[in-house]
């Protein structure tokens, strides 16, 4: 597709904006890059995805695709330095991240909010996120 990650979330969900929000102020070397799921950049990938799914979706620079928890650690492990740590969490069997992934992401709203309005990112950061 693009031959560059790209983390889509859900625009509506304040945690996944905030997660957003602490990726971009952290990568090392710029080379993530965001689109909601609800971009039409997202459509681009839509078929290979399955409709029910909830969940952050990582596009790798091979354009395989993550999800859950897989997609998060992939991510953190873009940013470089100690964050690469968070790998650790791969001895744990797939079943389990992912049941604690789903766990957060059914609460997500609950606890964090939807997002009332679209998040503006500062100038430098705008050309990462994708429409």
């Amino acid at each position: 597709m693009v031959n560059r990650p790209i983390l889509f979330y859900d625009g509506q969900c304040a945690m996944c904006n905030k997660l957003c929000s602490f990726l971009l102020r952290r990568v090392e070397r710029h080379e993530i890059y965001f689109a909601a799921i609800e971009s039409e950049v997202f459509e681009a990938i839509r078929d290979k995805v399955s409709a029910d799914i909830d969940s952050v979706i990582f596009l790798d620079r091979e354009d395989k695709i993550h999800f859950h928890s897989e997609a998060i650690l992939l991510v953190f492990a873009e940013l470089g330095g100690l964050w690469k740590i968070t790998g650790v969490v791969r001895i744990l069997p797939i079943r389990l991240r992912d049941y604690i992934y789903k766990w957060i992401a059914a609460n997500r709203k609950k606890w964090f909010g939807e997002a009332q309005s679209c998040k503006l990112f500062a100038p430098e950061q705008r050309s990462r996120i994708l429409s």
